[in-house]
């Protein structure tokens, strides 16, 4: 009888580890997924980023071209002065460009908070 009870308090010993170590297999389980759906939208995000700048350059090269171009021809300058200028435009078109998106999507992540 001695032997029954011990024998019985093992397999409840037993059953509960075993409850146990499914449970916390499970919630290792969901949390693993969740790190995976986390790092799968990041990489998402990061392969947009690349493609939009991508796009972007090209337009940028394609704009200095016409900037430059026009400038020469309407103001009758030298290549470097027109050089100069078509920079100096392209510049101040990129800060205005870079702090109007930042305020915008600055404030779009902020909201997402």
């Amino acid at each position: 009888m001695k032997n029954e009870k011990k024998q019985e308090m093992k397999e409840e010993k037993e059953l509960k580890l075993k409850r146990i170590l499914k449970e916390k297999t499970l919630l290792a389980k969901v949390q693993i997924e969740k790190h995976i759906t986390t790092y799968k939208d990041e990489i998402k995000k990061a392969l947009l980023t690349a493609i939009v700048a991508a796009f972007g350059f090209l337009m940028a090269l394609e704009w200095r071209e016409v900037i430059k171009s026009y400038v020469e021809s309407l103001l009758e300058l030298t290549s470097l002065q027109g050089n100069l200028i078509s920079a100096s435009i392209i510049t101040l078109l990129s800060v205005f460009g870079i702090l109007i998106f930042t305020k915008v999507l600055g404030e779009k992540d902020e909201k997402e908070k």
